[in-house]
């Protein structure tokens, strides 16, 4: 299997990964009897005898042997008689040796042991040293690999977002021998983060002699750091059971970095600077979210759908409106996810404040993305604030509600009107929710919608809306349905504290 050279004879080499074998150094090396060093018959002594290389890998390659001699003339590295191939000696020069051996690549499958050892003389006699054993492994499989990244090993991937899926890297796989070599196998091995990495496309199965096939493996981190796996190909036609051949997979996670920016946002918390009346929407505020870091940004990594990758959590959550406006992909024609944000690229999100009671309101806005801990956070506040009124009928000073109003008498089934003047004190809109009457004759009383120049159109009906400092006109009726005296209470709901404005209504029917 061996064929040994001075310094220059050829290694023919097997692409395969290095099988290490152990080398044994045997017994002790002779040393001198006591004898006069200028006397010629001094006995040869061995120093030392060593290789430059105790073990030899499957590929083949030179060692070089060395020794240290006393007293010598002349000295012989001497080969084992088994190994073919070889002269059983060649000559050294005495007092310090340096000779280089070639070694040529085993194709077998098992292991060779190679031994040499030394012969010295002088004038009066020789003495042999302990020999230098040399092992060679097993030869590997003739299953190489071509990375992108130059790697014969081991595949590395860029550095990629957490949860994103990079483009697949192809791997060629070369069968380097001159016969067909059966695939039965091409999956993702147990070592390492095997779920990071996904064999995405695979045409290996049968590769004829010196012929090659590809994989396409494709990188997901689930974490961030450093992560590792293996690509294992089993190879039925080599050894008895056929061979695992790995390829090493590595790559890195990296959390995506995202900004929000506004021009009411502080210390992260973004302030709606005007009070909102309890129970009425004000405008809203559009946020921008820029992708800061140095991977994509996955907005909805989960492939959620609608809203749902911009949420509200905690506080008064309900008082507070999130809407994606261009956070959404809309390829497709409809709302979709995970929309992808390149670096140095931006989406805008909005966000309406409602609130449901009086005071400072908060919560949080939060972005489902590849951010660290797998989301942003804004949180927001405002304030709401509860609006006033003022009641006046027919030019009366205005009052606070409630307040009391006597119709004059009316025959039976003849109704007459009154009018009734609203007047928003406050500094927030008054949003009316509609009309109620109630009390001993409700039916004999009613509210009706009268128009008011430069104001709204009425401000009887469930969503009408009146603005700070402006007034608007209804018209109360009586139509009494017997005669005697009639009661009721009118009431036209709002969002003020008192949840409207309330008119104890009476009058005398005829």
């Amino acid at each position: 299997m061996f064929r040994f050279g001075i310094r220059s004879k050829i290694v023919m080499a097997v692409a395969a990964p290095i099988v290490v074998a152990t080398v044994a150094l045997l017994g002790m090396p002779q040393v001198a009897l006591a004898a006069n060093a200028g006397s010629p018959s001094a006995i040869p002594v061995i120093v030392s005898f060593t290789a430059s290389r105790t073990t030899v890998s499957d590929t083949g390659g030179s060692i070089v042997l060395r020794a240290k001699l006393k007293y010598a003339s002349t000295c012989r590295i001497t080969v084992l008689g088994s190994l073919k191939g070889f002269p059983r000696s060649f000559s050294c020069s005495s007092d310090r040796v340096k000779q280089s051996v070639t070694l040529r690549a085993n194709k077998g499958p098992s292991q060779i042991t190679y031994t040499f050892g030394m012969i010295v003389k002088n004038r009066a006699g020789s003495a042999t040293a302990t020999n230098v054993v040399v092992t060679e492994g097993i030869a590997p499989p003739p299953i190489s690999f071509t990375t992108p990244t130059g790697s014969p090993t081991t595949l590395v991937f860029p550095e990629e977002g957490v949860f994103v899926a990079d483009d697949p890297l192809i791997v060629t796989v070369h069968n380097d021998s001159a016969t067909t070599q059966i695939i039965t196998s091409v999956a993702i091995g147990t070592i390492g983060d095997p779920g990071d990495f996904n064999i995405n496309r695979n045409n290996c199965g049968h590769i004829t002699a010196h012929a090659n096939c590809s994989l396409a493996v494709q990188f997901q981190p689930s974490g961030a750091g450093t992560r590792t796996g293996t690509v294992d190909i089993v190879d039925s036609s080599w050894g008895t059971a056929g061979t695992t051949v790995p390829l090493k997979l590595r790559g890195a996670g990296v959390w995506a970095t995202a900004t929000v920016e506004n021009a009411n946002i502080r210390n992260n918390v973004l302030t709606f600077p005007t009070q909102y009346g309890v129970g009425t929407t004000g405008p809203e505020q559009y946020v921008t979210l820029l992708n800061s870091g140095k991977v994509p940004l996955y907005i909805g990594v989960f492939g959620t759908t609608a809203n749902a990758p911009i949420t509200v959590a905690g506080g008064e959550s309900t008082d507070f409106l999130p809407a994606a406006d261009t956070c959404i992909d809309t390829t497709t024609g409809a709302a979709a996810y995970p929309l992808i944000v390149s670096v140095g690229q931006s989406c805008t999100f909005e966000v309406a404040f409602d609130p449901s009671g009086a005071g400072t309101r908060t919560t949080s806005v939060v972005i489902d993305d590849n951010t660290i801990g797998t989301q942003t956070q804004l949180s927001v506040q405002g304030v709401g604030v509860y609006s006033t009124t003022t009641l006046s009928i027919n030019g009366d000073t205005p009052e606070p509600s409630p307040i009391s109003y006597i119709f004059n008498s009316s025959a039976v089934n003849a109704a007459i009107y009154v009018t009734l003047k609203i007047t928003d004190t406050s500094k927030v809109t008054v949003l009316f929710g509609g009309v109620k009457s109630a009390g001993v004759n409700a039916s004999d009383f009613a509210v009706e919608a009268v128009p008011l120049a430069g104001g709204p159109s009425t401000c009887a009906g469930a969503g009408v809306e009146l603005a700070p400092g402006r007034s608007c006109t209804v018209q109360l009726g009586f139509d009494p349905s017997a005669q005697g005296t009639r009661t009721a209470t009118l009431n036209i709901s709002d969002n003020s504290p008192d949840g409207g404005e309330t008119i104890n209504v009476s009058g005398t029917g005829k």
